[in-house]
């Protein structure tokens, strides 16, 4: 039996072999000797597949280049007001960047009660913000690393609050989206030194002249919303677009006729609709009621409304004229230029180029080593 790791990794580092007489004993190898990898790691296992690929088909060896290019960095919410980060970054970055969290953590003074480790995480924040030194929590204020260095550059964050919570009037926790809650006593430290921004809820207000809405309605709507209104859909609120319910001109920029949607489903919605498409109703406390092609119905309520109420108080209702969206438009939709076998095959001839164009380069610069080492060897120093 050969499990799941095993497979994906020689799938994955034989896919540019298209020699049939290298792939036939690179499949004999396998069946000999796979089945005894369970136990190893990855890295393990790569090591022997690319061993067997350099020696079969070289130009089919992948190169450290495909793995730079997979290089990213990842926040995922965790819990109590903790994110996790994660990523693959080029070793000298990640040297560098450990070695920069440890000399921040080491400016406070001894008194400081925070473990290595907590210092080195809270170190992040004052990497961040370009600051040359932490603060120190010994309490004391004789302590010169007490304030930390000023932070120079802005790094943007969303949170949302209570007015009474960041001045101080309630213990009502604020909200950063995607993450979770925050504490009434974090929010107040994040406002000490970010630029607030008051979100108001438009009430009544009349529609908006223009297809774009502005800035302030653009903001009510995504702090209402959160999210993708899709169902099933988490996407947030910065990745999404904001949509007419009811089209424009048709349907007003008005705060009971918009709502996010991702780009994905922004484009199922314009381009699968009609009887047998997707339909969308949109009710005046931002509820939107989807009739799927099924004919199944699904109410997606919006997201700021779970943690402040006030964001789904009605925003008035609208007198819509009577329409009906278009039949299934999919023939206007966008289509690919290539279909996904082409793209493999396009990266697979890619990558075996630049693997047979490096191959050549380094056959060239030995000849030419070679050729300079016969010469020295000739031109004997004097006494000839």
């Amino acid at each position: 039996m050969v499990d799941y790791q095993v497979v994906a990794a020689v799938v994955h580092r034989t896919e540019l072999m298209i020699d049939p007489g290298a792939l036939t004993r690179m499949d004999r190898w396998l069946e000999r000797n796979a089945a005894r990898w369970g136990s190893w790691s990855r890295d393990r296992i790569v090591e022997a597949v690319d061993y067997w690929v350099q020696v079969l088909e070289p130009v089919a060896v992948r190169e450290a280049r495909a793995f730079d290019k997979s290089r990213h960095i990842g926040v995922s919410p965790q819990h109590s007001g903790l994110a996790e980060i994660f990523g693959d970054v080029r070793t000298p970055d990640a040297l560098a960047f450990d070695q920069r969290l440890s000399e921040l953590a080491a400016t406070v003074c001894r008194a400081d009660p925070r473990t290595t480790q907590q210092r080195r995480a809270d170190a992040l924040a004052a990497l961040t913000a370009g600051a040359a030194t932490m603060a120190c929590e010994c309490g004391s204020p004789q302590c010169p690393a007490a304030t930390g260095d000023a932070p120079v550059g802005a790094v943007m964050i969303h949170v949302m609050a209570e007015q009474a919570t960041v001045e101080g009037r309630s213990e009502a926790p604020g909200y950063v989206p995607g993450f979770g809650g925050i504490s009434a006593q974090a929010v107040r430290e994040i406002a000490k030194s970010a630029t607030l921004r008051s979100v108001r809820h438009p009430n009544d207000a009349a529609p908006e002249p223009g297809y774009r809405p502005s800035a302030a309605l653009a903001d009510f709507v995504r702090c209402r919303d959160l999210t993708c209104r899709f169902p099933g859909c988490g996407r947030p609120a910065e990745c999404a677009d904001i949509d007419h319910t009811v089209p424009y001109p048709l349907g007003p920029t008005h705060a009971s006729n918009l709502k996010l949607l991702c780009r994905l489903h922004h484009l199922l919605k314009t381009f699968w609709t009609g009887d047998n498409g997707w339909r969308d109703r949109q009710e005046p406390d931002g509820t939107v009621i989807w009739t799927a092609p099924t004919g199944h119905t699904y109410i997606t309520k919006p997201g700021g409304a779970l943690y402040f109420p006030l964001l789904a108080t009605p925003t008035g209702e609208l007198d819509l004229p009577q329409w009906s969206p278009a039949g299934n438009r999919g023939l206007m939709m966008p289509t690919r230029t290539r279909t996904r076998a082409q793209d493999r095959a396009y990266r697979i001839w890619l990558e075996r180029n630049h693997n047979q164009a490096r191959i050549a380069t380094q056959a060239t610069q030995a000849a030419e080593a070679a050729k300079r080492r016969a010469l020295a060897a000739c031109n004997d120093p004097p006494p000839f």
